[in-house]
């Protein structure tokens, strides 16, 4: 039986410039500063855009590459101004920078909306990541495999 789903490096026209794969992280619980995994901060080089996902009974935080961001921002142009503001207003997105130690930190509506303290858990898919507290990732994903065999089964993959 073919293998549909291949490693993600070896995909063709994967950009090195890509986050794949999981990574453990910590924040500071005194100032919200967390730290980038090596793997994923030659992506997030001069900056990224990290908001709030929008995702039902989903509780983490989305990291946008500057491409990523744009693409999306870029799918909201035909949204009713008033509708983008409520959009924008609720997904909380702010510009920041590494600095020299892969650190950054986190805007506290963000850390309170995705319950950010402590272990974290940094899930890179490409242009993308998501960032989890280890509790509630523990506590969403404890019967995904069954919806993700459903989701891949539906799709003949």
């Amino acid at each position: 039986m073919e293998n549909k789903l291949e490693k993600p490096e070896k995909l063709e026209n994967v950009e090195k410039k890509e986050m794949w794969g999981d990574r453990d992280s910590t924040i500071d619980e005194n100032n919200g500063r967390m730290s980038i995994p090596a793997k994923f901060r030659d992506a997030l080089d001069g900056g990224f855009m990290i908001a709030r996902h929008v995702e039902k009974d989903v509780r983490c935080l989305r990291i946008y590459t500057k491409s990523a961001w744009k693409s999306f921002f870029d799918r909201l142009k035909d949204v009713r101004q008033a509708e983008k503001s409520k959009i924008m207003r609720k997904i909380g997105a702010e510009h920041v920078e590494l600095d020299k130690q892969g650190r950054f930190c986190v805007p506290a509506l963000l850390r309170e909306h995705a319950f950010l303290e402590g272990e974290l858990l940094i899930i890179g898919m490409g242009d993308t990541a998501e960032v989890w507290s280890k509790k509630e990732y523990d506590k969403s994903s404890a019967d995904d495999m069954n919806e993700i065999a459903e989701i891949l089964d539906k799709y003949g993959i």
